[in-house]
């Protein structure tokens, strides 16, 4: 069964929000946001639903002449854990172009990982920074290596071109170990 994106896309209210950060958190109004149904899901995300997923959208921005933004915010579960992704999915003449995870809030046990991203005035770029601890670190270590990668999308070019990239590290001393 075809799913209508215009009619989806149609249904979510335009916003203002243009920065995510995984340690403030933030809520979506349920009755203010489109819950997707599983052909609408799978449309947006290439897979199917398993049970314990759910996916709203809860915001729209204009980026160019026929191309909008459209936030999502998705629930899963990971090795028994609850995971929230934030995605921002671009579509171009109702048809998906496009998708980018800019937040995660990943509450399971394990190495450090952390995505944040914020979009410039215009909604015209996107940039996304990735944490990411040492996945070889013990807890009781004295020091961790962070990882810290930074990507600038241009969302107004043909294939959501990434304009610029870093990558560098920091050693981490535990905070019992200063």
């Amino acid at each position: 069964m075809e799913t209508d994106s215009c009619g989806v896309i149609e249904k979510v209210k335009f916003t203002s929000i243009r920065q995510f950060l995984p340690e403030i958190k933030f809520g979506i109004e349920v009755n203010e946001s489109v819950l997707l149904n599983q052909n609408e899901y799978k449309e947006l995300f290439g897979n199917d639903m398993i049970e314990t997923d759910t996916c709203f959208l809860f915001g729209k921005f204009n980026i160019a002449r026929n191309r909008i933004g459209v936030y999502s915010l998705r629930s899963t579960y990971e090795c028994d854990s609850r995971i929230e992704f934030v995605e921002l999915h671009v579509f171009e003449n109702c048809k998906i172009i496009g998708s980018k995870t800019i937040m995660i809030d990943d509450s399971h046990d394990g190495p450090f990982y952390n995505v944040s991203s914020k979009l410039n005035k215009d909604f015209g770029q996107l940039t996304i920074t990735e944490k990411v601890g040492s996945e070889y670190s013990e807890a009781d270590s004295e020091t961790d290596t962070l990882f810290v990668n930074t990507y600038k999308i241009n969302l107004k070019s043909k294939s959501l071109d990434t304009i610029y990239r870093n990558s560098k590290f920091e050693l981490l001393k535990s905070p019992s170990k200063k």
